[in-house]
């Protein structure tokens, strides 16, 4: 039987998430295999309150992220916090917007 470690490193699965910083709003786009363990690690590690905003269940994480970062590129403000307003982040609800840019979204 695989552990739990095991699993994820051997799955297709992959997120790209958006979580909100309570503090001043900004958005982090983010990617992970385990969505649950990484908002556990920020609620350890971060000085703030964070929310989870959506995730895109994806094929290619590393792809799907860097080509939102690259999208949302002039309202970075750090690293991979974004000042997103609240009309970005419906576009990066909005599937068609996701697939426009070439992410391919698997079915959950």
């Amino acid at each position: 039987m695989l552990s739990s470690q095991e699993r994820i490193e051997n799955t297709t699965e992959s997120y790209v998430y958006l979580v909100k910083e309570m503090n001043q709003g900004n958005v982090k786009i983010g990617r992970s295999k385990d969505i649950r363990d990484r908002l556990q690690t920020f609620n350890v590690k971060l000085p703030f309150k964070i929310e989870l905003l959506h995730t895109i269940f994806c094929e290619d994480y590393v792809f799907s992220e860097k080509i939102l970062h690259n999208h949302f590129d002039d309202l970075r403000v750090d690293g991979e916090w974004f000042s997103l307003a609240e009309k970005d982040i419906n576009e990066i609800k909005n599937d068609q917007f996701i697939r426009s840019l070439g992410i391919n979204i698997k079915p959950i």
